[in-house]
C-alpha cells in the first residue's frame, strides 16, 4: 500500500496545542495557509514512508549526528539531531558544543517549520504551525540549555547574537536537504528568539510567526507593577497578597516541603530551595492572572 501524508492523514491536534498560548484571528491564519500552501510542495509526491536515504543525507550534514527515534503526532518519521556549534561564531574554529535538535520528517519537498525555541527541546516538541501547513518540523534547543552547553559555559557567549547565528548556521545547513518554504515560530522566549533570528538574518526564512513574543524595555521594566495592580478585582489582589505574605511568614516551615517536592517527583533543585521558594512566592500573583489555573476561592 501507497500510503501518503495529505490534509485527511489524522494528526492529534491536541498535541499541538501545547505550545499555543493564544489562537491565530481567523484572517491572519487564511493569509498564512494561502501562502505557505503554495510553498508545501506537492504532498503526494515523495513517499514518507519509504526508508530512502534520508537518515544518510542527515548524517551527510556538516557538524551533523543523526539518528532515528519514535515519531509523534502522526508523523512518519522523526531523528535526534546533534548539530557543532562554535561556542563563539566570531572565532569560528574555537572551541564547540553540540546542539540538540529534533526533526519531524514527511518529505524534503513540503515546507519545514523551524522553531529556534528561546528555551530546551524535546521529541515532543510539536509546534501549531506545523500541524496546521501539514509541514516538516525543527525544534531546536537553544544555546546553553540542557543539551546545549559547553563543557565549561562562558556566559558572555549566551547572547541573543551568538544564538541567532546558531539558528542561521543551521537553516543554511538544512537548507541542502530541505528547500521549500522554510517558516520560523515560537512562543513567550521562543517568540522572541525567533524574531531576533529573522533580525540579524532577515532572508533565512520566507516569514515569521512569532506567539507571545514579550519585549522588555530593562531588567526590571516598569510596566509590570501597574498593569498587575489593573488585574482582577481589589478583593482578588489582597487575598493573593495575604497568601503571599502568609507563605513568606511561615518559609521556614514550608521551604522543607517545597525541596521534597522536587524529589518525590523524580527531578533535582541544584540552587538553595529558599531561593526557589521566595521566588515561586513573589511570581504568585502574575501566574494567578496569567495562567488561570485556580479560582481566587482555592487560594
Amino acid at each position: 500500500m501507497n500510503r501518503r501524508w495529505t490534509q485527511e492523514t489524522p494528526t492529534p491536534r491536541k498535541a499541538f496545542r501545547r505550545t499555543r498560548p493564544y489562537d491565530i484571528p481567523a484572517l491572519v491564519l487564511a493569509l498564512i495557509l494561502g501562502f505557505f500552501l503554495q510553498g508545501c510542495g506537492d504532498a503526494t509526491g515523495p513517499d514518507p514512508w519509504d526508508r530512502g536515504d534520508i537518515l544518510q543525507r542527515l548524517n551527510a550534514l556538516p557538524g551533523v549526528s543523526a539518528v532515528e527515534i519514535q515519531a509523534y503526532y502522526g508523523y512518519p518519521r522523526a531523528f535526534q539531531l546533534d548539530i557543532r556549534q562554535p561556542v563563539d561564531h566570531n572565532r569560528p574554529n574555537g572551541p564547540s558544543f553540540t546542539q540538540r535538535a529534533y526533526l519531524s520528517h514527511i518529505a524534503d519537498s513540503v515546507t519545514m517549520v523551524f522553531a529556534p525555541s528561546g528555551y530546551g527541546t524535546t521529541p515532543q516538541s510539536g509546534q501549531e504551525l506545523a500541524g496546521i501547513l501539514q509541514a516538516n518540523c525543527l525544534s531546536v534547543t537553544h544555546r546553553y540549555f540542557p543539551d546545549a552547553r559547553p563543557a565549561n559555559p562562558d556566559w558572555q557567549y549566551l547572547d541573543i547574537w551568538q544564538a541567532a547565528q546558531d539558528h542561521h548556521r543551521i537553516v543554511e545547513v538544512f537548507k541542502e536537504v530541505y528547500d521549500a518554504t522554510w517558516v520560523s515560530t515560537g512562543a513567550s522566549k521562543g517568540g522572541k528568539t525567533a524574531v531576533f533570528h529573522r533580525r540579524f538574518f532577515p532572508h533565512d526564512v520566507d516569514a515569521t510567526v512569532a506567539y507571545v513574543a514579550p519585549f522588555l524595555l530593562s531588567p526590571e521594566d516598569e510596566r509590570f507593577e501597574p498593569y498587575l495592580r489593573s488585574r482582577g478585582t481589589p478583593e482578588e489582589r489582597s487575598a493573593i497578597y495575604a497568601f503571599q505574605r502568609m507563605l513568606l511568614e511561615r518559609k521556614d516551615e514550608l521551604v522543607p516541603f517545597y525541596q521534597a517536592w522536587f524529589g518525590e517527583n523524580g527531578y533535582t533543585y541544584s540552587l538553595p530551595a529558599a531561593w526557589g521558594f521566595e521566588g515561586s512566592v513573589v511570581s504568585c500573583e502574575w501566574n494567578f492572572f496569567q495562567r488561570h489555573n485556580f479560582t481566587i476561592n482555592q487560594i
